[in-house]
């Protein structure tokens, strides 16, 4: 799988940058939150109350602040059609993404297309760029492109696994399946914002990798073999990400084959050799072959 191109990986630097640098305090520690039942232990139900509470907790494991109202509103697509089927998959083809917040007076609104509802993948990723984009907006952030800058702000929050997943869905209908696509970011580029995302915030790429569909996952590899090789970047990232918010900076040249092989491990990966402390009826016995051996040479 290629990876983004050179516009879109130096698009999704940038931002990130851009990001972490008004907004570093509230990115401190981010966790990388999993479609498992530590981060999400109440079974997702499409009902008022399931659906609040659904957004609840994807809103508390990002960085916005307990007070900030959020009230998710659904939408109906302009052009379905008429059609509709169990999975959600027989919408109309090539709908436009709803914009991921509207702010009113009293609230946050995350619209939603209420053909999500039917699949959870596609309605946390819908709730999370949601999240992500009323984090921009709580924030004041100057926006560059709202949809993608949203889906950004989503996956510095921790929801990068989410997205990716929700970016390239393959979906069964009455007319055979479709790929339903949930996020702006296509899911090359995604999975390079998430590659970012984990070696930023020093999280094991496995954790992840246990969580990603194969298109994803191969998407994801790719990305961190591109992180890996931009290490300059990365420290920037950390420690001054103003200088990369411009989107002027070099990118590291591409590693062959035998160096992505046998070059540094990722740190998950990495094997801990540790020295046993000797038991005292061992270091009895090296003394003991210490002195016949400095006798023997004292001898000669």
């Amino acid at each position: 799988m290629a990876l983004p191109s050179e516009d879109s990986l130096r698009f999704i630097v940038a931002r990130m940058a851009s990001i972490l640098a008004a907004h570093g305090e509230a990115f401190d520690a981010p966790p990388l939150v999993l479609p498992n039942a530590e981060f999400f232990p109440d079974a997702i139900s499409v009902s008022g109350d399931g659906l609040e509470t659904l957004l609840a907790r994807i809103a508390f494991h990002s960085p916005l602040p307990d007070d900030v109202p959020l009230t998710l509103g659904f939408v109906e697509a302009e052009d379905a059609g008429g059609k509709s089927c169990s999975s959600g998959a027989c919408g109309p083809e090539g709908a436009a993404l709803l914009p991921p917040v509207h702010e009113t007076d009293e609230t946050y609104l995350i619209p939603l297309d209420v053909s999500v509802a039917r699949n959870p993948v596609r309605l946390t990723t819908a709730i999370a760029r949601g999240v992500g984009g009323v984090l921009l907006a709580y924030t004041d952030t100057p926006l560059e492109d709202p949809s993608r800058d949203a889906e950004i702000a989503a996956v510095l929050s921790g929801f990068g696994v989410l997205l990716a997943n929700g970016a390239n869905l393959f979906m069964k209908g009455c007319s055979g399946v479709k790929v339903h696509r949930g996020t702006a970011l296509t899911v090359e580029e995604v999975a390079v914002a998430l590659a970012l995302f984990v070696r930023r915030f020093d999280h094991a790429p496995s954790k992840a990798k246990k969580y990603l569909e194969p298109t994803q996952l191969e998407a994801f590899e790719e990305g961190l073999a591109w992180a890996d090789q931009n290490e300059e970047l990365l420290e920037k990232l950390a420690s001054a990400p103003e200088l990369l918010a411009d989107g002027v900076f070099d990118f590291g040249k591409p590693k062959g084959m035998l160096s992505r092989l046998f070059g540094k491990k990722p740190k998950d990966d990495e094997v801990v050799v540790t020295v046993r402390k000797r038991t005292p009826e061992e270091e009895r016995r090296l003394a003991e072959a210490r002195a016949l051996v400095e006798e023997a040479l004292g001898g000669e």
